[in-house]
């Protein structure tokens, strides 16, 4: 991934951030509990979860998702700005992930909404 989409992943975090007044806790994070939807050819999911994403400055955007309905061994529960696009969807207030990867099947989209 070029350092461009990392700087515009890591802004669209941001925008993410700022649009929903979210605020660290206990630490350089932020923690809400979001919808999450997992698309590809692989796999269809929707899943209820708490949605931790790092501000400090070297990991900042890398998210992590905890739910008993996301398995990390088939899906992916963890992202950075580093290797997967995010944008920010403002008109439905989400924050939209896509990569590609063997373990999703090839190209998938994850998108996160605050509860």
């Amino acid at each position: 991934m070029s350092k461009t989409s990392e700087m515009n992943s890591i802004a669209a975090v941001s925008r993410f951030i700022e649009a929903n007044n979210l605020r660290n806790v206990g630490g350089p994070k932020v923690i809400f509990q979001g919808i999450v939807n997992y698309e590809s050819s692989f796999i269809s999911l929707s899943a209820l979860a708490e949605v931790h994403i790092d501000t400090s400055t070297y990991s900042y955007g890398d998210i992590e998702l905890l739910s008993d309905k996301i398995d990390p061994q088939t899906v992916h529960a963890g992202f950075s700005c580093k290797y997967q696009d995010m944008l920010y969807d403002a008109g439905f207030n989400r924050l939209i992930i896509r990569g590609n990867s063997p373990k999703m099947s090839g190209k998938y989209t994850v998108s996160i909404t605050i509860v």
